[in-house]
C-alpha cells in the first residue's frame, strides 16, 4: 500500500539511495537529504515495516508555449534488489501518478531505464548535447575577471535573458542560484562568473571528476565569452564534458569534438483533457506536443 514517507523514515531512504545510487553520487546524495528532500513529498511502500520502494516528488514551474505551468518532477525511484521485478515500482508509481494527475498538468523524471515507465506513457521530451572537448581544441585566451564571486540576482538576470532562446524551461529564483552554488561546493564543484565592470557577462557551473570536469550548465552570449569560460574549465582538466541544449552548434567552433545527442528528461502529460483546453489543443501525448512548440527545449534541473 503506498503512503507518505514519515520524518522517521528519512534515515532509511537514505542508505537506500547511498547503496543503489552510489555510481552516481559524487556528494550529491548527502546535499539532498540536507537541503533539498523536506521540501518535496516522498512517498513508499513498505513490507514488514520497511521501505521496499520509494519516489520523491517536487513540484516546479516550467515556461512552456507562453504559459507558466506546474510540473511533478519524480527523483531517487527505486526497489530494493530483494523486492525487484514483483510490482512494487509498478504499484508505487500508479499510485504517485494518480496524485500528480490531481495535482499538476505534466509528470517528469529522469530515466535510467526508459523502457521501465513506457507503459505509464512517459516520452522523450527534453534532449541534452554531451561534449567532450580537450583542452587543444580550445584556444587560449585570457580567463581575467572570471570569478567565484557572483550575484545571485545577476545569475538569474543572465538566466532569463539566455532562456529567450528556449522553452520548457524552470522558472528560476535567486534563491534557486544560491542553492545551486551550495551544491556545487558539495560535489567538488564551482560555479564563475565573468564580471567586467561589475556587471555579469556569462556563468558556467562544473563538478571537477579525477579525469575530466563537467560543466552541467554554461550561459554565454558571444563566442569570446565562450571561449573565456572553456578555457578556464581547461586549465583545471585537460579533458572537459559539457551539456548543451540541442540549439547550440558547437561543431562549426569544435570540428574535433566528440558530441551525442541523448535524452535527459521523459515526459508524461497528467491529464489530456485539460492540458488540451488550457492551451487549446488536441494531442495524445508529448510526441505530439513537441511538433508544436516552436522553440528548443531547454530544462537543467536534476531535482
Amino acid at each position: 500500500m503506498i503512503s507518505k514517507a514519515k520524518p522517521s523514515d528519512k534515515l532509511e531512504i537514505y542508505h537506500s539511495w547511498k547503496s543503489l545510487f552510489a555510481f552516481d553520487d559524487y556528494g550529491s546524495i548527502d546535499f539532498f537529504f540536507a537541503n533539498y528532500y523536506d521540501k518535496g513529498e516522498t512517498y513508499v511502500i513498505k513490507k514488514d515495516d520497511h521501505i521496499v520502494s520509494s519516489v520523491c516528488v517536487f513540484e516546479h514551474p516550467i515556461h512552456l508555449m507562453d504559459k507558466v505551468i506546474q510540473v511533478s518532477y519524480l527523483v531517487g525511484i527505486y526497489t530494493i534488489e530483494k523486492y525487484q521485478n514483483q510490482g512494487y515500482m509498478r504499484k508505487l508509481l500508479e499510485g504517485v501518478l494518480r496524485i500528480n494527475d490531481a495535482n499538476t498538468l505534466m509528470s517528469i523524471l529522469m530515466a535510467y531505464n526508459p523502457e521501465l515507465y513506457q507503459s505509464f506513457k512517459f516520452e522523450p521530451f527534453i534532449d541534452h548535447q554531451i561534449v567532450q572537448l580537450s583542452k587543444s581544441m580550445i584556444p587560449a585566451v585570457s580567463t581575467m575577471n572570471i570569478t567565484y564571486q557572483v550575484d545571485s540576482e545577476q545569475l538569474l538576470e543572465n538566466y532569463k535573458r539566455f532562456m529567450r532562446y528556449f522553452d520548457g524551461y524552470k522558472v528560476r529564483t535567486a534563491q534557486d542560484f544560491d542553492m545551486l552554488k551550495k551544491d556545487l561546493q558539495a560535489q567538488n564543484g564551482k560555479l564563475v562568473g565573468y564580471v567586467k565592470d561589475d556587471e555579469l557577462l556569462g556563468y558556467m557551473m562544473y563538478v571537477i571528476h579525477d579525469y575530466h570536469v563537467e560543466i552541467l550548465e554554461i550561459v554565454y552570449f558571444d563566442v569570446d565569452m565562450l571561449m573565456r569560460l572553456l578555457y578556464f574549465a581547461a586549465n583545471i582538466s585537460q579533458n572537459i564534458k559539457v551539456h548543451i541544449s540541442t540549439q547550440e552548434n558547437w561543431k562549426k567552433l569544435f570540428p574535433r569534438a566528440t558530441i551525442e545527442t541523448q535524452t535527459f528528461i521523459h515526459g508524461r502529460i497528467n491529464d489530456i483533457s485539460l492540458f488540451n483546453d488550457l492551451y487549446e489543443l488536441n494531442i495524445q501525448g508529448v510526441s505530439d506536443l513537441l511538433r508544436l512548440v516552436k522553440k528548443p527545449l531547454f530544462f537543467n534541473e536534476f531535482q
